[in-house]
């Protein structure tokens, strides 16, 4: 193929990836269901499940997704798999109702892609830790967008996830490559 051929495809497919992503979002993809419920309190226990029943619906949903597209690609270790479950429960704040809103994805997706936009996704998610007042919910989701990994490990390890559970969720978004858990888990999730 041709070079912009490529791009082209490669867009395309990003665009209808997205496209997706955006339709599961407003609800279209509907609840976990009860048996994938069932499914992740088994695998989290007790206190890692109650951070995975916090989060709202269409992360539940991306976390079994990336569960079982782990579990399709041969990921066995339960430590993956739980990682795999709450990798992004730090873009939601159970405490002050926060989440990274549809809205605000849209926001990230379109700003990575704009020439200033990452520098302006990094200004929008600096110095709006605080989630409340008008500034808290309209910059607070860009702090929880661009902070989740951490947050995300923190709640985990607050709960009694493993320090490689631990790990998994802080790193998710890192680029390494030496990592068979971490790879496994980066290609579900961007399957997902």
């Amino acid at each position: 193929m041709s070079q912009p051929l490529d791009v082209a495809v490669q867009l395309a497919k990003r665009w209808l990836y997205r496209s997706w992503q955006f339709f599961a979002a407003v609800g279209f993809g509907g609840k976990a269901s009860r048996a994938d419920l069932s499914e992740a309190r088994r695998v989290l226990g007790p206190s890692l499940f109650y951070i995975f029943a916090a989060l709202p619906a269409p992360y539940q949903r991306h976390g079994i997704s990336v569960y079982k597209k782990v579990l399709a690609g041969g990921g066995t270790d339960v430590r993956l798999l739980q990682a795999a479950l709450l990798h992004d429960s730090g873009k939601s704040d159970p405490e002050s109702g926060r989440q990274v809103t549809l809205g605000h994805r849209v926001a990230v997706v379109l700003l990575e892609t704009a020439p200033l936009g990452r520098l302006l996704l990094v200004r929008l998610s600096n110095g709006s830790e605080v989630p409340c007042g008008f500034r808290g919910r309209l910059l607070y989701p860009f702090y929880l967008s661009r902070h989740h990994p951490g947050l995300g490990a923190q709640r985990a390890r607050q709960h009694g996830a493993s320090p490689e559970v631990v790990r998994l969720i802080a790193e998710h978004q890192a680029h390494r490559s030496d990592d068979e858990a971490l790879r496994r888990l980066q290609a579900a999730d961007s399957r997902s």
